[in-house]
């Protein structure tokens, strides 16, 4: 996949130094990286073998990767799904000596962001590349956070759904309380929770129902006297806490 070149402007947010991690086993070409990228936008370091910047990856943090496909130890695009995998939040842009538009499709496939060829290793093309791979990287992240918390909301929305047809069948007391108590610790993801009515004729509360207590508090009364239980008699309605 190959960027149209158009000229822009650099903004204070780009003199950010971008950490890039060059997997390149041949020094004439890490050399014409390190030239077309210079030294001050971005911080440049070198592995000549997957091996070994898979241990770099572990090491440091990097914004962008530059992978040669030529790698004596690289074996096509199942290396680079398996980079893909291990670090996902990493942009990456592969190249090789000659076009090949077969691998052009399979590297996007893969989850890289870009392919190049030797040629292109100038500086207005590469550096132009890497700020999209940048940038096209961090919206695929924003979509899958948008994707997992719609998953979310989905999820808890059935689950609410599934709660109101349970609550529809409930006839008694006990069994409505218990159920009460339980959906909402899973819900607020609270350690502990418990359910509390009013018994107006003694003027206080009690708990009806708990989860999370060590002791077995249900039946405990709370006088009026109470803070807990002034604000519930005196309001008539349930209190959260």
């Amino acid at each position: 996949m190959h960027n149209t070149i158009s000229s822009y402007t650099i903004s204070p947010m780009d003199y950010k130094k971008i950490n890039i991690l060059v997997a390149e086993n041949n020094l004439s070409n890490l050399l014409l990286i390190q030239s077309a990228l210079g030294q001050t936008l971005y911080c440049v370091s070198h592995a000549d073998t997957v091996d070994k910047m898979l241990k770099k990856l572990q090491e440091d943090t990097f914004d962008i990767t530059i992978i040669n496909l030529n790698l004596k130890d690289i074996y096509g695009i199942p290396t680079i799904e398996h980079i893909v995998k291990r670090h996902p939040e990493l942009a990456i842009i592969l190249y090789t000596d000659i076009f090949d538009e077969t691998i052009d499709i399979e590297v996007i496939r893969s989850g890289a962001q870009d392919y190049l060829t030797k040629d292109e290793l100038n500086n207005r093309f590469l550096t132009k590349t890497i700020k999209f791979a940048i940038e096209r990287k961090a919206a695929l992240i924003n979509l899958k956070e948008f994707k997992d918390q719609l998953s979310f909301e989905k999820a808890r929305l059935q689950e609410i759904l599934n709660i109101e047809e349970i609550l529809n069948n409930i006839t008694d007391l006990d069994t409505l309380a218990n159920f009460t108590v339980r959906v909402t610790a899973r819900m607020l993801k609270a350690r502990k929770c418990s359910i509390m009515l009013i018994d107006e004729k003694a003027d206080e509360l009690y708990i009806k129902d708990a989860v999370g207590f060590v002791n077995n508090i249900v039946g405990q009364k709370n006088p009026s006297g109470s803070p807990i239980a002034n604000s519930v008699v005196q309001l008539g309605k349930p209190l959260l806490v």
